[in-house]
């Protein structure tokens, strides 16, 4: 299921213009060719007994976008830009639950900056996205 869900985000992630975001790997890529580039990446998932025959699953995946630190000024209305079209993206009907994949698919939180070394200076923003899912409990 972490791998469906893995996949199904990136393609929501490959529907935001190049001109907002011209690169997107599904993969912690810590060389990209050129800036801004996203990199979408597991963090981790809790499991919570939902009742006698399933778990409620919510894995989080975390959206890394690197700008160079020359464009700093710029970065964060970029950033807040990709937040507005990533979320309106997700909201689509057929999104909100990665086409019946997923109870839930959220951004759940987002915004902080942090400054890295990609092979040069960088700002990086990260955005928190969980999906929740049902498992059924084996007996």
């Amino acid at each position: 299921m972490l791998s469906t869900i893995l996949t199904k985000t990136k393609t929501i992630l490959d529907t935001i213009s190049s001109s907002i975001l011209p690169l997107k790997y599904s993969f912690l890529e810590t060389m990209p060719t050129s800036f801004p580039a996203a990199a979408l990446t597991y963090e981790g998932h809790t499991e919570r007994r939902k009742d006698t025959i399933s778990n409620e699953v919510e894995a989080r995946f975390l959206l890394r976008v690197v700008f160079p630190t020359e464009e700093r000024v710029e970065a964060q209305a970029k950033w807040l830009t990709l937040i507005d079209a990533l979320s309106a993206e997700f909201r689509k009907d057929d999104h909100e639950t990665l086409t019946g994949s997923v109870v839930s698919f959220l951004v759940t939180s987002g915004g902080s900056a942090i400054s890295l070394d990609y092979g040069q200076p960088v700002i990086v923003f990260t955005m928190v996205i969980s999906a929740k899912y049902l498992s059924l409990i084996n007996t």
